[in-house]
């Protein structure tokens, strides 16, 4: 297996821009496909957690927060400059599994892209969350924050239509997924720099199903970090604390 593939994701469009539009643009994503223990090895965190606030947040070359007047102003014909926008993504701890936070305890992330008055920094293939939605989150850290690994790759929301089947959704839309082909003959079953031994891609499938059940998921992330198993999975709370 290589090892840190997940760091070598490869973007058709750079994350530090996006796209500036004022309709869907088609391009996509370009990534290395991820199987579930590649998520789960390559993570720093793991949680099941509730979305309990998604905002929009627009900054200025100082870092300081644009505020609506300032974006409400803005001319629908000229690009603004010097402003990126985020969404920013608060959760609620359902249950822990490995590194930060506790059962309970709030977590925030900013994903790159969003609204910036008449304007929408987009980045494809980007996970998009809504309030009152429960997920299952691979984060990785990026300087001292945490963003879901491999965009929308580490990022599961959970389906509790039938309570006797939950599922676990994997979306990723807007995203072209690619393989490594098989290491060439010589190289030891190991990539390397050099020419001869250099990672080589080309087109693949998704390496997780789009709906799993819920208990095959949590299963495999308990049996990969040894963990005991599930007795039973509770129905999570329709209430959850407000962020303060």
């Amino acid at each position: 297996m290589l090892s840190g593939r997940l760091k070598q994701i490869l973007f058709a469009c750079l994350l530090s821009t996006g796209f500036l539009f004022n309709i869907q643009p088609s391009s996509a994503m370009t990534v290395l496909a991820a199987d579930l223990p590649d998520l789960i090895r390559d993570s720093h965190t793991i949680v099941r957690a509730q979305v309990i606030q998604v905002q929009n947040l627009v900054l200025d070359t100082a870092g300081k927060t644009v505020d609506a007047r300032t974006l409400a102003a803005l001319d629908k014909n000229t690009p603004p400059k010097g402003l990126r926008a985020f969404t920013e993504v608060t959760i609620q701890i359902l249950e822990h599994y490995k590194g930060d936070g506790n059962k309970g305890s709030h977590l925030s992330f900013r994903l790159v892209g969003g609204n910036m008055g008449p304007y929408t920094l987009a980045v494809p293939g980007m996970p998009k969350f809504q309030d009152n939605t429960e997920v299952l989150l691979f984060l990785e850290k990026s300087g001292q924050a945490l963003i879901p690994l491999g965009a929308s790759q580490g990022v599961f929301r959970i389906d509790r239509t039938n309570p006797g089947n939950i599922m676990a959704i994997h979306d990723l839309k807007g995203m072209a997924i690619v393989r490594y082909d098989v290491v060439p003959a010589g190289c030891n079953e190991q990539t390397a720099d050099e020419q001869r031994c250099a990672p080589r891609t080309g087109p693949g499938l998704p390496a997780i199903p789009e709906r799993m059940p819920f208990t095959v998921l949590d299963g495999q992330i308990r049996a990969f970090l040894g963990l005991p198993e599930r007795q039973g999975l509770k129905t999570a709370p329709t209430r959850v604390l407000q962020v303060r």
